[in-house]
């Protein structure tokens, strides 16, 4: 969530929403107040998980109540990263990743809530590639996709081929670009200007009615201002075609 900025800028530019961390809601009540204030919704609220190592039944139940006091209608979890380098070792440690997943989607389903994973920008996640995310995906019927489209990078696939794959499941849209830095080191970049093909992207979920958040994101940028109403502009000009 960025902190900071003029919220009747960021309006303007067509930003009607924000995705919260869920260990950042520390009052749940004065953040929506505010939020609401400025008439802005809370699209996901994200959470970490090691499910690897615990089911995390108390972090599970807190995210999904505050998603529910929040006002939104889904979370994304990250369910863990790989500790083991033992093949079987790390297969255990991807069963437990799924079955904790499985527990939090039967929770959160119970009260109307949709769960989602995105494509995770982390080697030792077992949701960096296609494969790692079809495997949760077809373990769990009911859950779904936050599509990141520039997270593909990680494991070298292309993004829209992946996006073929999970459209069925995509309820919700990270809108990330990536620019080699100067160093010829990946960087960020406002949405439009990088590498990532964003516009065929767009124009696949155009042709799957998709109706749902697009969301910006700008890890490390040196201008979240900035970045964001460049993004902002650059996608509603898309969309709006």
């Amino acid at each position: 969530m960025y902190r900071g900025g003029n919220p009747k800028k960021i309006k303007e530019v067509g930003i009607a929403a924000v995705e919260l961390d869920r260990d950042d809601i520390l009052n749940p009540d004065k953040l929506l107040e505010l939020l609401k204030r400025n008439e802005f919704s809370v699209s996901s609220i994200y959470g970490f998980y090691d499910f690897s190592e615990t089911e995390d039944l108390e972090n599970c139940k807190k995210h999904i109540k505050l998603a529910m006091a929040m006002e939104a209608d889904k979370i994304m979890i990250v369910p863990g990263f790989y500790s083991k380098t033992d093949e079987s070792a790390r297969k255990r440690e991807l069963e437990q990743m799924i079955e904790g997943t499985r527990k939090l989607c039967k929770m959160a389903e119970a009260n109307g809530m949709r769960v989602t994973i995105e494509d995770f920008d982390d080697e030792k996640s077992p949701l960096c590639s296609l494969c790692g995310m079809r495997t949760f995906l077809d373990e769990i019927p009911s859950l779904y996709v936050t599509l990141d489209t520039g997270n593909f990078i990680i494991s070298g696939e292309d993004e829209l081929e992946a996006f073929e794959k999970l459209k069925n499941k995509v309820i919700h849209v990270h809108c990330k670009d990536r620019a080699h830095d100067k160093n010829g080191n990946i960087c960020p970049i406002s949405a439009g200007k990088g590498f990532i093909k964003m516009s065929e992207v767009l124009e696949e979920l155009s042709k799957m009615h998709y109706d749902g958040f697009l969301a910006i994101e700008h890890f490390e940028a040196e201008n979240y201002l900035e970045f964001m109403i460049e993004s902002a502009k650059w996608i509603r000009r898309k969309v709006e075609v």
